[in-house]
């Protein structure tokens, strides 16, 4: 576990520049695993759920290759403002979101790539507020930075 000081943290992820943490497109806190699980002969993780996570997988880039020949991650701006159509609340959360985060535009197709993903893993339907409010929160470091600015 690190014990570096919030002033240590704070430096090393300024050595990362923003147009690099720009085009990740999730930023998530992985919390490490007990001391010797890795090394325990009889661990495994649990097949039910290592299965039950494959076939959303498999069945939400179904979804994608359906809709537009390619995975989401891999549209256009053009082509995922077209997937990934925002009702006016929605959109409106979005660009607070922008706008308070100040994210680039390549943030901004991020989380609607991210948006409709999380949306083709429910099924493929539209993108909803609850998609779309995940997609943000995974733009944990953007927040970060701003928020130190």
């Amino acid at each position: 576990r690190c014990k570096c000081g919030i002033d240590a943290i704070e430096k090393y992820r300024t050595k990362v520049s923003g147009p690099l943490m720009d085009r990740i497109d999730l930023h998530i806190d992985v919390p490490a695993l007990p001391t010797g699980t890795l090394s325990d002969p009889d661990w495994q993780p649990d097949p039910v759920e290592h299965e039950s996570a494959m076939c959303e997988v498999v069945d939400a880039r179904s979804v994608m290759l359906a809709r537009s020949g390619k995975l989401n991650a891999y549209l256009s701006g053009r082509e995922i403002e077209a997937c990934a159509p925002l009702e006016k609340e929605a959109r409106a959360m979005l660009e607070k979101a922008i706008q308070s985060l100040g994210l680039s535009a390549r943030g901004y197709y991020k989380i609607l790539k991210v948006a409709r993903t999380i949306a083709d893993l429910s099924g493929g339907g539209p993108v909803t507020m609850t998609a779309l409010s995940e997609a943000i929160g995974y733009r944990r470091l953007d927040r970060y930075q701003t928020s130190r600015a």
